[in-house]
């Protein structure tokens, strides 16, 4: 009797006799076990700290970048010169003209230069940009602009995201809604004139 190299699954030579209740059995465990842990891989949030890039991402042209979800700071209550923020995604262009879902699980910036402006932007490869100058990466999401006050410590800060996600954005179709919008559960599309698209907005339960 001898094992597969990958899974170790019981593989019978030409001489070996075996019990099939006890070889198809065991086989059909180690499968099982396999098959769960892909399942449960497929099926968690990913939960890294700083950002990173998961599957779940939209085909080319679908949405102009926008964020999704978080990207709300605050000032710690302990170190002035920090924020914190809470669980957020983002979905970014990248090279392909896809969008790229991209995560934080609850992150801390801390600034040290005295008054100026930091500059939060999440960038196509997961990371972000945390300076006191914006980013010239190509498609770099910008999310927050952070003012510090003499002391370094934080003054103010400034949601920049764009969190209205535009349906089709790049699109020449002559794509049009009704005046009131079309809702489809708790979101509602409507057409905005000023860019040629459909904006796609979260109205509540």
């Amino acid at each position: 009797m001898i094992l597969t190299t990958t899974y170790g699954l019981k593989k019978p030579e030409d001489t070996d006799s075996a019990d099939l209740r006890v070889f198809v059995g065991d086989n059909m465990d180690i499968i099982e076990t396999e098959l769960a842990n892909l399942n449960a891989n497929i099926n968690t949030e990913p939960t890294d700290t700083g950002g990173g890039l998961d599957p779940n991402s939209f085909p080319r042209n679908l949405f102009n970048p926008f964020v999704y979800l978080g990207f709300n700071a605050t000032i710690d209550a302990v170190n002035l010169a920090q924020i914190n923020l809470d669980y957020s995604i983002a979905y970014v262009k990248q090279a392909d003209n896809t969008l790229a879902r991209i995560f934080f699980n609850n992150p801390s910036y801390t600034t040290s230069v005295a008054s100026t402006t930091y500059y939060l932007d999440v960038l196509p490869d997961g990371t972000v940009n945390w300076s006191t100058t914006a980013s010239t990466i190509a498609n770099a999401l910008p999310v927050l602009q952070v003012t510090t006050d003499v002391n370094g410590y934080v003054a103010t800060i400034t949601d920049v995201a764009t969190r209205v996600a535009e349906f089709f954005p790049f699109s020449d179709a002559g794509l049009s809604a009704p005046v009131n919008g079309m809702n489809f559960g708790n979101f509602q599309i409507n057409f905005n004139s000023a860019t040629n698209s459909l904006d796609f907005n979260y109205v509540g339960a």
